[in-house]
């Protein structure tokens, strides 16, 4: 038989939750009426030797030679991409390059249409990478 209940009453009555389980029943813990987690009884020895698999399902020699030829392939790409390092004037002048190639920043002339284009900015980061942490 399977009972579901709320993350709350489960912390709540954590000792008959595990008693009911212990008696065979399975539980699912809910938050906010969504499932999050299940508690089942835990077989007995002749269940879990069936379940069992008699062989390992990898061959340890096979995910060694696999690493290693990941290990090579990231370090081929970090080596091809190591560039030289710039001073923060030839950087600035980079950054600068690549702005005017694409039209400049596009948002005015005056002081306070740069300000309120990076309050806007700022906002629009905001809601959509933080504001879902505090719905």
């Amino acid at each position: 038989m399977t009972r579901h209940i709320s993350s709350e009453k489960a912390r709540a009555n954590w000792r008959e939750t595990l008693d009911a389980v212990a008696a065979g029943e399975t539980v699912v813990i809910e938050r906010y009426g969504e499932p999050v987690a299940t508690l089942s009884p835990v077989l007995n020895e002749a269940e879990t030797k069936s379940i069992h698999e008699t062989t390992p399902t990898y061959d340890a020699f096979r995910v060694e030679d696999f690493k290693q030829q990941i290990i090579v392939e990231v370090l081929a790409e970090l080596t091809a991409r190591r560039e030289t390092p710039r001073s923060w004037r030839e950087e600035l002048t980079a950054l600068q390059a690549s702005i005017a190639a694409h039209g400049g920043l596009n948002v005015g002339e005056t002081t306070e249409e740069i300000v309120e284009h990076m309050r806007r900015t700022r906002q629009e980061v905001w809601d959509a990478e933080y504001a879902h942490l505090y719905r």
